[in-house]
């Protein structure tokens, strides 16, 4: 009996009757989460010439050099150990976006971005309310 088993399942996966299950895949990332994660990174690394391009046009005009290494130092703050964002959500004000960085208490922790001329800018760290937050429509995942 064993052996007839043997074969009926061998046969039954060949012919394709029943599929293996295939890992679970994640959504692939949005392109704002990618932006997003590079400020994370330019942040941990307290790399200037990192997050400069990173920047939209306003903190382009307005962070100055010797404004930075106190940015860094308050933005590694925020961020603690997380190193990628978890979730992205539209914004309350239009041509923007924020990215899940972590929650504390009553707040979610985000990475606010601009889109200009069809790129995900780095605009702010900002500290919604989780019910804001969740008030927001997703975008991914």
């Amino acid at each position: 009996m064993t052996r007839m088993m043997t074969l009926f399942l061998t046969l039954v996966f060949a012919m394709g009757c029943v599929k293996t299950p295939k890992a679970a895949s994640t959504p692939e990332a949005h392109p704002a989460v990618t932006a997003a994660n590079q400020v994370l990174a330019a942040i941990h690394a307290s790399d200037a010439e990192a997050i400069r391009p990173l920047f939209n046009a306003t903190n382009q005009r307005k962070v100055s050099d010797s404004d930075l290494e106190r940015l860094f130092q308050e933005a590694k703050e925020i961020l603690g150990d997380v190193h990628q964002v978890s979730e992205l959500r539209e914004h309350y004000r239009d041509g923007f976006v924020a990215a899940k960085i972590r929650v504390v208490g009553r707040e979610v922790l985000v990475v606010v971005l601009s889109i200009e001329d069809g790129q995900y800018l780095f605009e702010d760290l900002n500290s919604p309310g989780v019910e804001d937050w969740e008030n927001l429509g997703q975008i991914w995942p």
